[in-house]
């Protein structure tokens, strides 16, 4: 995302973007105008809050259970959560995606994708912390709510067709996956979230 901006490809002040899981943060960050040092720093220093549980615990995972303080956390050091400027650059343009589960439904046959593209006040980051939501990972619950709606991670069920925004000329789509060295045997599936696209944006 760093090259598209440098590069002029994307320009961070006025295109529309779109993320879900990780890259919800990335697109606030794109859209907030935050430079990418800064996240940079602030991710370095949630991972480095994991490792120091990790070490501590028996988990298989780093921030078992935490990782939804963890994006709140992270949210927190690299936005200014009382900005009405900030607020303003991103919640007209911005798509975060969640995934929508049926109440009915006890199984995951059900699961949609749940778009959101207007955010009042912090729905914002309430919504950056629901897409990050890994069911029994993130929380000790299987799920999060959102304004009143039961909602999972993005990934389970949300594509780039959800993401890149409606009625633009071009959408650029960027995706990671690293699980990384710290995962231990046994824990590797519970974060292949990183198949999620990342970040997308268009303009």
């Amino acid at each position: 995302m760093e090259t598209l901006i440098s590069s002029k490809i994307l320009n961070q002040k006025t295109a529309p973007v779109g993320g879900l899981s990780g890259g919800a943060v990335v697109s606030l960050a794109v859209c907030g105008g935050v430079a990418p040092t800064l996240m940079q720093n602030a991710s370095a220093l949630a991972i480095s809050q994991c490792l120091t549980s990790l070490n501590k615990t028996t988990q298989s995972i780093p921030c078992q259970g935490e990782l939804t303080t963890l994006v709140v956390s992270l949210t927190q050091i690299a936005f200014p959560l009382n900005s009405t400027k900030f607020q303003k650059k991103c919640a007209v343009r911005i798509r975060i995606a969640m995934t929508k589960l049926n109440a009915s439904d006890a199984t995951t046959s059900s699961l949609s994708p749940y778009v959101r593209t207007k955010f009042v006040g912090t729905e914002l980051y309430d919504a950056v912390a629901a897409t990050a939501m890994i069911p029994c990972m993130s929380t000790c619950k299987p799920y999060t709510l959102f304004k009143g709606i039961p909602v999972v991670d993005g990934g389970f069920s949300a594509t780039f067709k959800e993401l890149c925004p409606p009625n633009v000329k071009r959408c650029i789509t960027t995706q990671e996956y690293y699980p990384g060295k710290y995962v231990k045997a046994g824990g590797g599936e519970c974060l292949k979230n990183g198949n999620d696209p990342v970040a997308s944006g268009g303009e």
